[in-house]
């Protein structure tokens, strides 16, 4: 390889960069001033929603159907939802939806499906265009739906005194810690964004504790002991 081409090679590597750069940046430019993000879905697409008679929720992940809705002021709400969602322009984050609503007609057949991510997009499997939608609203109807709260279980224990806490009992079971913690388990509801001790959320009944120790019990070694 000769001199000059030992120079120009890198020179015409630092150019293509510099125009693919641009040509990206012009485009997501041009992109940015035809998109409009206070733009709703179109009327068509709510004419097909409105023919709705049942929603099956699945989850998103697994495509396991979870419960049907066929409560009419329900699914009217939630096409109210998705009717005034705004268009969503550029880059869109790549979280995984939770959720999706597919929407049937009353000959079962499917209008269209759409995915619900919880930081507030939704996609339209028919078309994928993505909206805006208002996320607390939607949580609230799944949550009623499914009969469930969205939850998470926050672990701050740094460390703790040896000894068994108790943290409920039934008729037949006591439940403990495993050592001295339930000022630093934490459980945060989601949708109403409240976060409180574990403990408190199991003796102020805002969750059972039968479905924690279900989906937790091996997380914190909970120790089950019959009563006598």
């Amino acid at each position: 390889m000769n001199k000059t081409l030992k120079i120009a090679i890198p020179i015409i590597v630092v150019v293509l960069i510099i125009i693919s750069i641009y040509v990206v940046d012009r485009g997501y430019s041009i992109y940015e001033s035809i998109c409009d993000n206070t733009k709703t879905i179109n009327n068509k697409m709510i004419e097909k929603l409105t023919k709705t008679k049942s929603i099956n929720v699945k989850e998103w992940m697994s495509n396991n159907s979870l419960t049907t809705i066929y409560d009419e002021k329900i699914i009217e709400e939630i096409i109210s939802i998705f009717s005034s969602g705004t268009k969503v322009c550029g880059v869109t984050t790549s979280e995984g939806a939770h959720y999706s609503f597919e929407m049937i007609d009353s000959d079962g057949n499917r209008i269209d499906s759409v995915d619900f991510f919880f930081a507030g997009r939704i996609q339209f499997k028919s078309n994928r265009t993505n909206y805006f939608a208002d996320a607390y609203s939607l949580k609230k109807i799944l949550e009623q739906a499914l009969g469930s709260k969205f939850y998470n279980i926050i672990d701050e224990t740094e460390s703790c005194d040896e000894a068994l806490e108790l943290i409920y009992e039934d008729d037949d079971y006591q439940y403990y810690f495993p050592c001295m913690q339930s000022d630093t388990v934490f459980i945060k509801f989601t949708t109403e964004q409240i976060k409180m001790t574990l403990k408190e959320a199991i003796e102020g009944n805002y969750i059972e504790f039968e479905e924690i120790y279900e989906k937790y019990h091996t997380n914190f070694s909970f120790y089950k002991k019959a009563k006598r």
